[in-house]
């Protein structure tokens, strides 16, 4: 997850992102079957496994980290990723091998939404809406951030290793700053803007102009998913749009696709902060988060009081 667009994702090699069972099949099967896989700074998390369901032969990983380089079963703490990369560049022993890149099947299209706007529908949009060079796409947790990995974009900055909820609006600001040539496009659910939504204050402050999507289910949607409706779940309303003006900003409530659609065109030819609320269904959740839920749920029973 955390590597997304490291590797081009226009590029004809790239087969997907690989997240055990949850993640995309075609690369589940392309990575579980090689003799030799290359694992480079990236670390065998909860996250990048899909809960663990990887399954991943030891004996065939080469993996590279800042800290060490493991082949197979053996470790070599002295040997780092920047030292096997300059390695790897610079050596003449290693052949060039072409990968055996499977088709790829054509993606399903999506039910009808009859007018209500859907997760699916904000990212189909976005891809229509993404040139590549223009926009860095930053995400906070939540099935926002899960719904972003089906994105185009050539840049994207989501939460590393343990998904900490209200990085989106703080790390949005901190993506413009960085790379200032690039409007930022940023993706928060509800819950997560109520912890650090404010931040959109610095952003007009310091002359930024992201766009920040707040996906408004009015509850932690990704805990419904696992848990079922709980009244804990539900958050407190807040008017999304009308904080964002509170704060210097433009703010537009959106329902349905087409105005999804016409607030990103508007939010375009803004050069202040801008904020999309839009508006789904609390039990709209993309087909990864489905997965991750399936195998959270099916975790708790098998392991929970009395097994």
């Amino acid at each position: 997850v955390e590597g997304k667009a490291v590797f081009p994702e226009d590029h004809p090699n790239f087969i997907g992102i690989y997240m055990g069972r949850v993640g995309s099949e075609v690369a589940r099967q392309m990575v579980e079957s090689s003799d030799c896989l290359l694992i480079l700074g990236a670390f065998l998390t909860d996250v990048n496994t899909g809960l663990f369901t990887a399954k991943v032969d030891r004996s065939t990983v080469i993996s590279a980290s800042a800290e060490e380089l493991s082949i197979s079963y053996h470790r070599y703490p002295e040997v780092t990723l920047p030292d096997l990369i300059d390695h790897l560049l610079q050596t003449k022993e290693v052949r060039r091998w072409e990968l055996a890149r499977p088709e790829l099947p054509s993606p399903s299209p999506p039910p009808p939404s009859f007018g209500q706007l859907r997760t699916i529908d904000i990212v189909e949009e976005l891809n229509a809406f993404l040139v590549p060079g223009r926009y860095i796409v930053v995400s906070d947790v939540g099935d926002c951030l899960y719904a972003g990995l089906d994105l185009k974009t050539d840049h994207f900055l989501g939460p590393g290793y343990y998904n900490s909820m209200g990085f989106g609006v703080p790390a949005a600001v901190a993506a413009q700053l960085a790379v200032p040539e690039r409007r930022v496009i940023a993706l928060v659910g509800d819950g997560g803007f109520q912890m650090t939504g404010m931040e959109m204050a610095t952003a007009q402050k310091l002359g930024l102009n992201p766009i920040i999507i707040v996906w408004n289910n009015a509850h932690y949607a990704t805990l419904r998913a696992i848990a079922g409706k709980k009244r804990y779940f539900r958050l407190y309303p807040w008017d999304y749009a009308a904080i964002a003006r509170t704060l210097g900003g433009k703010g537009m409530r959106v329902e349905s696709r087409e105005e999804f659609r016409k607030a990103l065109r508007r939010a375009e030819k803004q050069n202040v902060c801008t904020l999309i609320e839009a508006v789904i269904a609390p039990d709209d959740i993309s087909p990864t988060w489905q997965r991750i839920a399936q195998e959270i749920s099916t975790h708790m029973r098998e392991t929970g009081p009395g097994r």
